[in-house]
């Protein structure tokens, strides 16, 4: 069964979202940043596509797993623990780059601060879970693969 705290972060997430591609303006900006920003949207996108192929049955818009959710740490999962995230992020920063104003500014703020919170939930409520999953933290980057391991 589903919390209300699970539509709750689903909906600030639309919300979010909504409010960044209403405010940001996509045809400013010269071709190049049209190109770039383009480019970073399609990135986004595949990583995102990838990452929902990757998690299959254990896919879930609220940070906790459900209940028949498993470990996943292969496919794009084995180099960072959050592409989903990463992907709106880059979503995001494409719109920035298309819109740039005050008001989408700090809306891309709000969506960064939104998935940092919701990364440190996220990854609490999955050590809990998985015994490995600490382990697999500490050696996978939450946003962008860890270079050091």
């Amino acid at each position: 069964m589903r919390r209300i705290s699970d539509f709750l972060i689903l909906g600030i997430q639309i919300a979010l979202g909504y409010i960044l591609v209403h405010f940001a303006s996509p045809w400013t900006g010269n071709i190049s940043l049209r190109i770039a920003s383009f480019a970073i949207l399609i990135a986004g996108v595949v990583i995102g596509v990838k990452a929902l192929i990757d998690l299959g049955n254990s896919f879930a818009v609220a940070p906790a797993p459900h209940e028949k959710s498993h470990f996943i740490a292969k496919g794009i999962y084995s180099k960072v623990r959050h592409p989903m995230y990463l992907a709106v992020l880059l979503a995001a920063t494409a719109y920035l780059i298309l819109g740039f104003n005050t008001a989408s500014l700090l809306t891309y703020i709000s969506i960064a601060i939104f998935f940092s919170v919701k990364i440190i939930y996220e990854d609490k409520a999955l050590k809990a879970k998985y015994p490995d999953y600490a382990e697999y933290a500490r050696r996978t980057g939450a946003l962008l693969p860890n270079f050091k391991s």
